[in-house]
């Protein structure tokens, strides 16, 4: 990935982008970003840490912390294009079920719209309430992606048993037996290794002295097989189609609404999760093995260029603290021109979704 180069104007309100001779206008942005710093969402028998006050798999104060920062670097990056009122027309925020993605998009938006002088309405509290959407998590197949899709689910049992995944479980099986020794879980392939690992990493973050047997791990091993299994979700051509392609058609669906004067909108916020990133950023084309840092984020720009054609742009934030960069999406270079972008991702994007599930209604 590049940083961008890029040239920006402000005229007339509207947020524009020099490239050469070619001038665009920045007309709608959509961030999917993971939430901030949580809790464990589960332990195993022999954790010495079984306690945590605030709860199971909640945002901590940390957390909190850092999506207030990353409210105000969405600001910082968009100052010319984003008003600094709030105004419900213009802005729509969604996140999945889950409290800490919920809680995460409020503290967000909190550094993104601290309330002006004419929008105070407590001169001793510097916040103001903007609504945040949410469906449950077993109807969300947009971004938890959690809603019952018997193709896919076929297709994820088929992936977990390939001869790749089958040679790593074969590979680390005397490592599996130490662990399930050592945690009094059974650990016996890759996603009981990822879900271990989680914990495992969050300890570290709340330095927190791990357990002895840990000394005889490689947490850096741990960790590459936690990133193989985030990339499993996404194994194939129809489970990106069947995942991040409903993602896909929902970013598309406000981008079209907003070419056609049907929409005000100037800024889509999704609150989602680690596995959410991975599974975009591999349905876009990028392969690398990753494992989101708190606060990660996908930036989806939508411009007008000089000839009265709409671009699409990618850029990733790598956390909450980083400035975005560009994201050169493997099947449509930079200007990657909205038609082209449909055409060249469409074997990823489901007509419909319900039917190429095979659910029965």
């Amino acid at each position: 990935m590049k940083h961008p180069h890029l040239g920006v104007l402000l005229l007339l309100n509207v947020y524009l982008i020099n490239a050469g001779n070619n001038t665009k206008v920045l007309k709608l942005v959509q961030v999917l970003f993971r939430h901030g710093d949580r809790t464990p969402t589960e332990t195993y028998p022999n954790d010495p840490y079984q306690h945590w006050p605030e709860g199971w798999g909640t945002l901590t104060k940390l957390g909190k912390q850092q999506m207030y920062q990353l409210g105000q670097l969405l600001r910082k990056t968009y100052k010319d294009f984003l008003s600094e009122d709030y105004f419900s027309e213009t802005v729509y925020v969604r996140s999945t079920e889950a409290d800490r993605c919920i809680m995460s998009a409020q503290t967000l938006l909190a550094g993104l719209y601290p309330p002006t002088k004419d929008q105070t309405w407590n001169s001793n509290l510097l916040w103001q309430p903007i609504p945040v959407r949410y469906i449950p998590r077993n109807e969300d197949n947009v971004i938890a992606m959690k809603k019952n899709c018997s193709l896919y689910d076929t297709a994820l049992k088929h992936a977990y048993e390939t001869p790749r995944i089958k040679k790593i479980d074969e590979e680390n099986k005397d490592l599996y037996e130490y662990l399930s020794a050592s945690t009094g879980n059974k650990m016996n392939n890759i996603h009981a290794v990822e879900l271990l690992y989680n914990t495992l990493e969050i300890e570290i973050l709340n330095n927190l002295t791990l357990p002895e047997w840990t000394n005889n791990v490689s947490l850096d091993k741990l960790r590459e097989i936690a990133k193989t299994n985030f990339a499993i979700f996404s194994d194939t051509t129809l489970m990106k189609r069947l995942t991040g392609g409903a993602f896909l058609n929902e970013a598309l669906s406000f981008m079209y609404k907003k070419i056609n004067s049907t929409s005000k909108l100037d800024l889509v916020l999704y609150s989602g999760h680690d596995i959410t990133i991975v599974t975009i950023t591999r349905t876009l084309g990028f392969e690398q093995l990753l494992k989101p840092k708190y606060g990660a984020f996908i930036v989806f720009e939508l411009y007008k260029n000089e000839d009265e054609d709409f671009e699409i742009e990618v850029l990733y934030g790598d956390s909450f603290e980083t400035p975005p960069q560009k994201f050169e999406m493997e099947f449509c270079p930079t200007p990657c021109t909205l038609k082209n972008f449909v055409d060249r991702y469409k074997h990823v994007l489901p007509k419909d979704w319900e039917a190429e599930c095979l659910n029965p209604y």
